[in-house]
């Protein structure tokens, strides 16, 4: 299995880490889905399908329902489930608080693409961000695959990177995220995205929701200010 999956993430241009060699927030993670016995995974933002591979790689054997919108990603995300049973890919379109068309800004890294303009504090950081196409897509609620998720066991995790709109996701998915058990989001203390709400806006309206959080660790920062941009926090249901 481990082969199988190396052999397929070198398709996305990564390498899997051997397990005791893991990026501290991957071993916190893995700690977490394991603590909270998390055994079904929505995947909003899948990308290349790093996350999943990641998860597969260190013994999860749970589902994962990815979305992703850009077309030759979603295409080598078909391509890297089909040995992979428990690994599902939902249709292409971008997930947000309505549903519409929108335009779509691709950027030059391809992982940096999302339905919000990339501010000049994003492309100074990261210059393969910048903006290289925009292209119209199709926008859905999550909630419009209520069916499709009702298929996958309890204990549900729900992640989303979807570089700056993590809200807008949040905002269509109030029927879904009633069944979440906990939540792995990507957050932004600054915003890098224009009208991105940021991580104050997320853990305020999922406190409301009965959602604490449980972890934080840093995922993007300026190296020569010492700035922390971004954040993952794992959130859990608080019964």
């Amino acid at each position: 299995m481990k082969k199988f999956l190396n052999d397929l993430i070198g398709i996305t241009g990564y390498k899997l880490k051997n397990k005791k060699y893991l990026y501290e927030p991957d071993r916190n993670l893995i700690k977490s889905i394991n603590h909270f016995k998390v055994n079904s995974i929505i995947d909003v933002g899948a990308n290349k399908g790093q996350f999943a591979l990641k998860l597969f790689e260190n013994k999860f054997r749970g589902n994962v329902l990815s979305f992703e919108p850009l077309e030759e990603e979603h295409r080598i995300l078909n391509y890297l489930s089909l040995n992979i049973k428990n690994w599902k890919i939902a249709k292409r379109c971008a997930i947000g608080k309505i549903n519409s068309k929108k335009e779509f800004n691709i950027s030059g890294n391809r992982e940096s693409s999302s339905l919000l303009k990339i501010l000049p504090k994003h492309t100074l950081l990261r210059p393969d961000s910048k903006t290289k196409n925009i292209k119209i897509i199709k926008v859905e609620k999550l909630d419009n695959f209520c069916d499709e998720i009702s298929k996958l066991k309890k204990n549900l995790l729900l992640k989303i990177d979807t570089q700056g709109s993590e809200f807008d996701v949040l905002l269509g998915a109030e029927k879904v995220i009633k069944d979440m058990k906990c939540l792995f989001i990507e957050v932004s203390l600054t915003p890098l995205y224009k009208d991105q709400k940021l991580w104050l806006d997320i853990i305020k309206y999922l406190k409301k929701l009965k959602f604490e959080v449980w972890s934080v660790d840093q995922l993007l920062k300026n190296n020569a200010t010492g700035q922390t941009y971004q954040l993952d926090i794992f959130f859990y249901k608080k019964t």
